[in-house]
């Protein structure tokens, strides 16, 4: 929820062996050289075990130079969570896509977003701090496996049977694609935290 300049995001409740992410984007001023406030991010929750209202800040800087030997990578971490983003746009278009009839084009877009979750993935792996590794792979897996099912209900129904001759609009999603769709939904809602 945007409050001015401040972005508010609740997180609902979690335990202590959950890990839930906030994936913001923002825009820096261009051409200026070094350190760049990027965010005062500031943390509030209620921690149940202490029964206190538990508060931390911090100031988020970037770095900017105009020198590309001077950039640093991109974290894997924050890679896998930017992928993790992609895949649940690309579920969500999916379903939009084959709501409106467009099975073919709906399969094609999963296909193009699995294709570049698996060009990105090695290097991801690969650039980890080794403690990271297995739960990069891991959440990088688990994304390439939905979307490896994200299309396995998307038919594409003989438009006689499944709408009334003369009737305006797409053909209605059939009952595996009804299916489809709401996994989809509650897969990407799954990846987006």
């Amino acid at each position: 929820e945007r409050r001015g300049h401040a972005v508010v995001a609740p997180m609902g409740m979690f335990t202590r062996v959950e890990t839930k992410t906030l994936l913001v984007k923002v825009r820096l001023p261009e051409a200026q050289e070094g350190k760049l406030a990027v965010a005062d991010v500031r943390l509030g929750y209620r921690d149940r075990v202490a029964d206190a209202d538990v508060e931390a800040a911090a100031l988020l800087v970037a770095s900017a130079s105009a020198d590309r030997a001077r950039w640093s990578e991109l974290d894997p971490v924050v890679g896998a969570r930017l992928e993790r983003a992609q895949t649940t746009a690309a579920l969500w278009e999916a379903n939009r896509l084959y709501q409106a009839g467009a099975g073919k084009q709906a399969r094609a877009a999963v296909a193009t977003r699995r294709e570049a979750l698996e060009a990105r993935k090695g290097a991801l792996v690969q650039g980890a701090a080794p403690a990271k590794r297995a739960a990069i792979e891991a959440d990088l897996d688990r994304q390439m496996a939905v979307l490896g099912g994200a299309t396995s209900g998307f038919d594409d129904p003989a438009p006689a049977k499944a709408k009334a001759k003369g009737a305006p609009g797409p053909t209605p999603p059939s009952r595996p694609g009804r299916v489809q769709i709401r996994q989809n939904a509650y897969d990407a809602f799954d990846l987006a935290y």
